[in-house]
């Protein structure tokens, strides 16, 4: 029997670490090739360090983020720059009978639809784990803001089709892939696949991703009491909720028994600025941080980031947890579909594991027992 065509489609660390674990576990048997875009900073650096994978048959840089910079009044550059750039990419003559992707944008729908029509008109579209907001339904994932393809008679419709022919693929999903169905929020119209969690004793698995993702150049120290994320949702000020509710923590662990890991997204650095010590490296993974790292001692803290329940989905990691969302009106208004996964699987399905202190007399006697197993040590 022929092997299987599979192309993983990958635009965060984060995919890329679940597309490796599925290739090397689901579809071991079959020849599959992934494309990482440029939207990570270290895209093409971690391309040419996973060359010679054993797992995979290729790996591929692509620029694609040009894409979304494309407004929908660009007529031209839509007709002539994007069909021309597109067509040079790595794997536009290939032939797939699988493409796999977490997020619908506008490589995907071109590569997708190309292969449905000239390549392999049984190809399937698979969709794979893309975090939290795969477990909450994040309807954004879900949307496409090309020109699809429907059935209309007017002029600007016959236009689109002749020039335009993008498929919907949000209606093309035949399957989804997570580590674990048992936390989804939402039924999917599909069918849903396990999988395999990451084995933490897995040394050949876990040295790949270090060289991959250069963990040899960490100098960040995480083995502190305490490591609190600071996460994408909020508005990031010096009177923000985050920062006074890491004050109080701070008063009963001490700010030297505390590392902060920034978002990389934030430019300015709030915490150190108030003499918390932070991350230095914002490349590396948390994932393949965490997948090194004995946790089993600390407290993983924050008001919203995903990172503090990604290793217990990735490979069933145990570590204390705490958020604070409850505790900051201001994001819980805003993410609510968030907001609902973090109460199923912290308030009512793993409370051993993770806590969600309701009032600030609660937030204290957490870290009350921090500092009474700090003092007898």
């Amino acid at each position: 029997m022929a092997k299987k065509t599979r192309l993983f489609i990958c635009n965060t660390p984060y995919h890329y670490i679940v597309a490796l674990q599925m290739i090397r576990t689901i579809f071991k048997d079959d020849r599959c090739d992934i494309v990482l875009s440029d939207i990570p900073n270290d895209s093409e650096k971690i391309v040419e360090k996973s060359q010679n994978l054993e797992f995979v048959n290729n790996v591929f840089f692509e620029r694609t983020k040009f894409l979304q910079n494309i407004t929908g009044r660009d007529f031209l550059k839509k007709l002539f720059f994007v069909r021309k750039a597109v067509k040079k990419m790595s794997v536009f003559g290939k032939t797939y009978d699988f493409i796999f992707t977490a997020n619908i944008e506008r490589y995907v729908t071109i590569i997708y639809t190309y292969q449905k029509k000239y390549k392999n008109k049984d190809i399937k579209l698979c969709w794979y784990e893309d975090g939290m907001g795969t477990y909450a339904y994040e309807d954004s994932y879900f949307k496409t803001d090309l020109p699809i393809q429907k059935k209309t008679f007017s002029i600007k419709g016959i236009i689109k089709k002749i020039f335009f022919p993008y498929l919907p693929i949000q209606d093309q999903v035949s399957e989804l892939f997570v580590f674990n169905p048992g936390f989804m929020l939402w039924t999917p119209p599909f069918r849903v696949n396990t999988i395999p969690v990451i084995d933490k004793n897995d040394k050949h698995f876990i040295s790949a991703l270090n060289k991959i993702f250069s963990y040899d150049d960490l100098t960040d120290d995480y083995s502190r009491k305490v490591i609190f994320f600071e996460d994408g949702y909020g508005e990031w000020n010096s009177n923000s909720e985050d920062l006074k509710l890491l004050q109080i923590i701070a008063a009963s662990v001490g700010k030297e028994n505390i590392i902060v890991k920034i978002h990389p997204r934030n430019r300015i650095n709030r915490f150190a600025e108030i003499g918390y010590m932070t991350n230095s490296n914002t490349s590396i993974p948390w994932e393949v941080i965490a997948l090194n790292s004995d946790l089993q001692n600390c407290y993983l803290v924050t008001v919203f980031s995903q990172s503090v329940v990604l290793p217990f989905i990735l490979f069933g990691n145990k570590t204390k947890s705490v958020l604070l969302y409850n505790l900051c009106p201001s994001f819980s208004e805003t993410d609510v579909k968030y907001k609902d996964f973090f109460s199923s699987l912290c308030e009512e399905k793993y409370t051993g594991v993770f806590n969600t202190p309701k009032t600030i007399k609660e937030l204290k006697q957490i870290f009350a027992q921090v500092e009474n197993v700090n003092e007898q040590s």
